[in-house]
């Protein structure tokens, strides 16, 4: 059941306050650091792009049309339109936990999905940067020049040692200083 903005502002500052008790915190020195965090333009920005990203993503990934998500939530067909096409910089909580009622979605879930979109790494030209795991080093080959010359003392790989070639150079040197190609 959608809770009524009295009730939403009543469960969030309870939530609020349970938290600050957690860490034992007084009221002043909540306030204090919220003070202390400077705004970061770029930061809200990517936010309200994830909100409106997240938001038409959801609804169309879930067949529903802007005005059944705005009947289910209680908004305006306009405000789910204008958030999704970006144009409402700073929605009231009570509004974006009607979206996520409107999307099918608890708040708390659709809330980390914004997060996480909106924390994604941009290059220079706004493409996500990807950061896989490092690949594993592959053994350098057998410079072919040496499997076919004439010496066979050359053709075979020196014996490792803590995990070095013999000749002393680094693990990233063939026997023969090269680097392998």
């Amino acid at each position: 059941m959608l809770l009524t903005r009295e009730d939403f502002y009543k469960g969030l500052g309870h939530a609020l306050s349970q938290a600050r008790l957690k860490r034992g915190l007084s009221q002043a020195e909540v306030a204090e650091g919220l003070n202390q965090v400077p705004i970061d333009p770029e930061r809200c920005l990517r936010r309200i792009a994830a909100l409106s990203v997240m938001a038409g993503s959801i609804r169309r990934q879930k067949g529903l049309t802007r005005r059944q998500v705005a009947e289910r939530g209680s908004l305006s067909v306009e405000f789910v339109r204008d958030l999704e096409a970006g144009k409402i910089f700073n929605p009231e909580v009570y509004q974006v936990y009607c979206l996520s009622y409107g999307l099918g979605l608890p708040f708390s879930k659709f809330e980390k999905k914004v997060d996480r979109l909106s924390s994604i790494e941009l290059d220079e030209n706004d493409m996500p940067v990807r950061r896989g795991r490092k690949r594993a080093q592959l053994p350098q080959p057998i410079p072919r020049r040496l499997l076919e010359s004439g010496n066979k003392d050359n053709a075979t790989p020196p014996e490792r040692e803590s995990g070095t070639p013999e000749t002393g150079g680094s693990s990233d040197e063939s026997p023969d200083g090269t680097d392998g190609f």
